[in-house]
């Protein structure tokens, strides 16, 4: 998963008022692609998550964020499955101007990609892993709340 991102008490206040000018307008899976290495036997599973991209695009009429997992699922020390999820989450901004002005600083940036961006997909993630691991022969498996 993505390295601690650690802001300071002005850089918070920053990230606090960029959340003021930004709603969620939509979420979609943009792309979503799964391999299944050998089926389990259903003990000791192993999910590993990381983070493979993050980018927000502020220039389009509709302002968007994509994020994007790969979840590997190991029984053992074997690899039994790999899931590879890209979201492109629609935004609303009400002023771009301080958006683009707050997102200029690349702490802030990577805190809203990769930590606010996790919180809104992370259901949709967590229910898609825990239906594909089904689709192909594995016990449905559901990884945990965010903390």
């Amino acid at each position: 998963m993505a390295g601690s991102i650690r802001l300071t008490e002005e850089e918070f206040q920053q990230f606090i008022k960029l959340m003021s000018f930004v709603q969620l307008s939509d979420i979609f899976v943009l792309s979503e692609k799964f391999r299944n290495f050998r089926r389990g036997s259903g003990k000791n599973f192993k999910a590993l998550l990381d983070i493979k991209g993050t980018k927000i695009d502020m220039d389009s009429a509709q302002p968007e964020a994509y994020i994007t997992y790969v979840i590997k699922l190991f029984e053992g020390r074997k690899k039994i499955f790999e899931q590879e999820t890209t979201y492109r989450i629609s935004l609303d901004i009400t002023d771009k101007d301080q958006v683009k002005e707050i997102l200029s600083n690349e702490k802030i940036r990577r805190f809203f990609l990769e930590k606010q961006l996790m919180k809104v997909t992370w259901p949709f993630l967590r229910q898609e892993f825990h239906d594909n691991c089904a689709r192909v022969g594995i016990r449905p498996l559901t990884l945990p709340f965010l903390k």
